[in-house]
């Protein structure tokens, strides 16, 4: 990441600050950008819950009880 990403949500800058500090843990790692006409698939799949409920009994999903952020790390 070369600094010019910016964060407007708060959760986001924490993951930002995480994937940050993770770096330090690679000789060599690449980041790409992914557009959003690119991604429709990933998207709905996260969304999942949201935009079709009643698919939920049939796909197994997992809800967390707080954002993955706040939990600890397991490196």
């Amino acid at each position: 990441m070369t600094g010019a990403y910016e964060v407007k949500d708060n959760k986001m800058a924490r993951y930002l600050v995480l994937v940050q500090d993770m770096m330090t843990c690679f000789e060599f790692i690449m980041f790409e950008l992914v557009p959003r006409s690119e991604n429709e698939q990933a998207d709905a799949l996260a969304n999942l819950t949201f935009t079709l409920p009643r698919l939920a009994c049939s796909i197994s999903l997992k809800s967390l009880d707080r954002p993955s952020i706040d939990a600890t790390p397991i490196f």
